[in-house]
């Protein structure tokens, strides 16, 4: 199943994405709440809204946490073989997972 590519963007009410050819601020592609209206999808409160508005950055995080995976797991047990320049390079990818992770988790989360 194809899902509408991301970012999401979660209202108080809606959730939207910018869609090729749609309305500049976005379509609308979910709606929540007590008054929602059936459109494509209902989401039933805020905490869910946001976590689906999230979901195309989490998706794009497992995938990059598996490619990370895959690199960190090339390493050379015996020691041979693994430059500083080979460590840097997976420092480097750690430091940019992480930064993703805080951005992505800070959309998922409700505030006050």
């Amino acid at each position: 199943m194809k899902h509408t590519p991301g970012p999401w963007e979660a209202e108080w009410q809606y959730i939207s994405a910018k869609v090729p050819g749609g309305r500049p601020n976005g379509e609308i592609i979910a709606t929540f709440g007590p008054t929602a209206g059936s459109l494509r999808g209902k989401i039933p409160d805020r905490a869910n809204a946001l976590l689906a508005a999230a979901s195309p950055d989490l998706r794009e995080l497992a995938d990059d946490g598996n490619e990370l995976s895959e690199y960190a797991a090339a390493i050379n047990w015996d020691g041979s073989a693994n430059t500083a320049e080979w460590f840097e390079g997976l420092k480097g990818r750690i430091e940019s997972y992480q930064a993703a992770y805080q951005k992505a988790i800070a959309k998922a989360e409700v505030t006050a």
